[in-house]
């Protein structure tokens, strides 16, 4: 599951390491954290949070963009791996 996650935040590719041509496993410890937080709840809504705040925390606010729609659909797309 933590491989597809990972593919989920390559084709996202919230900050473009993907795009400037970094390794695959670039966003693999924010989908840890994303992981790690699907275990303790399926809720959408909770999952963007905590996903924006992953990211922020682990780019900062100037390298940090997306707003949280976007957020809420790689969420949706996180918690649809799981069934």
């Amino acid at each position: 599951m933590l491989d597809r996650i990972i593919e989920i935040l390559n084709e996202w590719d919230p900050i473009e390491l993907i795009a400037i041509g970094c390794p695959d496993d670039e966003y693999e410890p924010e989908a840890k954290a994303i992981l790690a937080e699907m275990e303790k709840t399926s809720d959408e809504t909770r999952l963007a949070k905590k996903i924006y705040n992953i990211f922020k925390t682990s780019f900062g606010h100037g390298a940090f963009l997306p707003d949280y729609q976007e957020c809420l659909s790689v969420a949706r797309k996180c918690l649809a791996v799981r069934e």
